[in-house]
């Protein structure tokens, strides 16, 4: 095994805990919500029915909207010269090369972008009371995460990338 592809197998056990962490998290807005909705139910908020109705129409749109954002970005990252340089206040060490520590940071982005499906979703309970529509939404979200986790095929295509740049 090649001293990159160890590390990119190395970094790649991490990045993945990281990866499950953070759907977790939206797990666990998904149980909270579920929660309170059975012991402690909000009164809604937003008591006209036709504006909840255009609300979770409006939602539609918006989860679109962010998970082509996701996808666009985490493409747009992925492909772009900025993955292999090096930051002046990066703190990885100089002998790993630069894409290692970008990837992840590309990779924050694109989960960041989906979470806010979920804390859509949360907003929505809090102002509806409804319970059905915001676990549809932290579901998509926990799904959309999961398929944009770290991936051993991206790593390797930017390291050869970068190993053909150096030579």
């Amino acid at each position: 095994m090649t001293e990159t592809a160890a590390l990119i197998q190395s970094k790649l056990k991490a990045y993945r805990i990281i990866h499950l962490a953070m759907v977790m998290g939206s797990v666990v807005y998904g149980v909270v919500v579920v929660y309170i909705h059975q012991y402690a139910p909000i009164p809604p908020t937003i008591t006209d029915v036709q504006t909840v109705t255009m609300i979770e129409f409006a939602l539609i749109f918006y989860i679109v909207g962010l998970l082509a954002a996701a996808a666009v970005t985490r493409k747009k990252m992925l492909n772009s010269d900025a993955i292999f340089k090096r930051r002046e206040t990066a703190k990885e060490p100089l002998d790993q090369p630069p894409f290692i520590a970008n990837y992840l940071s590309s990779l924050f982005v694109v989960w960041a972008l989906i979470e806010a499906i979920t804390i859509g979703g949360i907003v929505l309970f809090l102002t509806s009371g409804k319970v059905m529509i915001p676990l549809i939404m932290i579901s998509i979200a926990v799904l959309s995460k999961l398929a944009n986790g770290p991936r051993r095929e991206e790593l390797r295509q930017l390291a050869a990338a970068d190993n053909s740049a150096a030579q």
